[in-house]
């Protein structure tokens, strides 16, 4: 006998079929937009909605469960607000390890990431907070510590699971920037931990918000001067970017 339910998780081929479908489309809008000279703003506009459109098809197509999938719940309060100290010391050892690998990109490319985050007006800036800010966090969170994670948890066990999604998470940037794969691997076990969507959203949200803020309201590339971010920073940084991640991994262990 064979029940029409939906089936809860997805599998590690839809997972797979996913993460391949959004880069595949992101590379063919990348060179569309640049063979036909449209601006980078409606790039950075189209990236999120393919990859919500995308990850709305492959739930609803293959009949699984959205709020388990994508782990629409809402976090404790305290989950919640330790999201904060956490975003915001990720934010100073981000930068730190990030001009520590600078030289992994190439001088051209960074000079254009760095203008994909420049706003010459108060229009733009919101445009870029709706999209680089709001837009990335909410569609890579969906897609990555929602979909993948899930498929990749049940085929893997969370632990595997967090790696490889912060692998898959690390290779959609297109660089190789041990940033991002830190990040990913941060932004999987808060998720795993709150069995909620909303950490890891509000940590992606305000990472790339402080990057916005670093070039366009403080006017810097970096924190780091010109490498070392001072210890006054830093350590208190470390400090408490340790105590957030015992936090949640005794949730985890909980």
């Amino acid at each position: 006998m064979s029940t029409s339910g939906p089936r809860r998780l997805p599998s590690l081929t839809a997972a797979i079929a996913l993460f391949c479908a959004v880069l595949i489309s992101n590379l063919a809008m990348g060179r569309l937009f640049a063979s036909s000279g449209i601006g980078a703003d409606w790039l950075l506009l189209a990236t999120p909605v393919v990859l919500v459109v995308f990850t709305a098809l492959f739930v609803f197509g293959f009949r699984l469960d959205p709020k388990e999938t994508l782990l629409l719940r809402l976090p404790t309060w305290p989950d919640l607000l330790m999201a904060v100290p956490l975003a915001i010391s990720f934010v100073i050892l981000s930068d730190q390890l990030s001009t520590l690998t600078s030289d992994l990109v190439p001088a051209e490319l960074a000079e254009q990431l760095r203008e994909v985050l420049r706003a010459s007006s108060p229009g733009e800036w919101l445009v870029k907070l709706a999209t680089i800010g709001a837009g990335a966090a909410i569609s890579e969170e969906l897609m990555f510590r929602g979909f993948v994670q899930s498929a990749f948890s049940r085929a893997t066990g969370p632990a595997i699971a967090v790696i490889l999604t912060s692998i898959l998470f690390t290779l959609l940037h297109i660089l190789p920037l041990p940033s991002f794969a830190a990040a990913g691997l941060v932004l999987g076990l808060t998720a795993l931990a709150t069995g909620s969507i909303v950490v890891p959203v509000v940590i992606h949200f305000l990472n790339n918000v402080a990057a916005l803020a670093l070039v366009n309201l403080a006017g810097l590339e970096t924190l780091g001067d010109p490498v070392w971010i001072p210890p006054e920073i830093l350590l208190p940084a470390v400090a408490i970017f340790v105590l957030c991640l015992i936090y949640y991994a005794r949730r985890l262990l909980a």
